[in-house]
């Protein structure tokens, strides 16, 4: 009788170990949670390597800004040579201030140059073009005239002639004039000239000649 409950105690003691290991045991199926964890590890170790960064945020990336070229008509745009390679130059005493005889009646209501171009013979020639750039009280000063055009050839044959102002004015180096061929190509350097506020003076001639 001893001898069968022992075995009975025995098999008990046996099934409730075994009950104990069995809910020890932890399982081995990856839950939701291990997965995004495992994920997450697995983004972070791939961007410190570098082999799959995020794209860079455009809202943050700073860009350079791209330079405007802007162009200017200015004589330094234009072809570099010498005086010395130009064909023409400014006659010998010109510029010459005087009364302007060709509007009398403007009387200091008026501005002006004028002139003529000559050969090496001393011809007059037609058809250059004379550019004058300047300023007048800060405001940008352009005028284009054509050898041969002057009105009533009070220059001469080759005449040319370009209003500056309606009234007299005084200014240094305020005024430049070049003369170039119908091509474009310029033929002088520009050359600067003052203005006066005299009533007498407020014609200027200005010639040219080739060298």
């Amino acid at each position: 009788m001893k001898k069968g409950m022992l075995w009975i105690v025995l098999v008990v003691f046996l099934l409730f170990s075994s009950c104990i290991m069995l809910e020890e045991v932890p399982s081995k199926t990856p839950t939701a949670a291990a997965y995004t964890q495992t994920a997450v590890q697995l983004a972070t170790k791939e961007t410190a390597t570098g082999t799959s960064a995020p794209a860079e945020s455009t809202a943050t990336k700073e860009v350079a800004p791209t330079e405007t070229v802007v162009p200017s008509l200015t004589p330094t745009s234009l072809p570099s040579v010498t005086p010395t390679q130009l064909p023409f130059a400014i006659q010998a005493d010109t510029p010459v201030y005087t009364e302007n005889f060709g509007y009398p009646d403007a009387g200091c209501n008026w501005l002006g140059v004028g002139g003529q171009i000559f050969d090496s013979d001393g011809e007059p020639i037609i058809n250059l073009v004379i550019w004058i750039r300047g300023s007048i009280n800060e405001v940008p000063f352009e005028a284009i005239a054509l050898t041969g055009t002057a009105e009533g050839a009070k220059y001469g044959p080759g005449g040319y002639e370009a209003v500056l102002n309606n009234a007299v004015l005084e200014s240094s180096d305020a005024f430049s004039i070049q003369v170039l061929d119908l091509n474009g190509n310029i033929l002088t350097e520009p050359y600067f000239f003052d203005t006066f506020e005299q009533c007498d003076q407020n014609l200027i001639i200005i010639n040219f000649a080739r060298r």
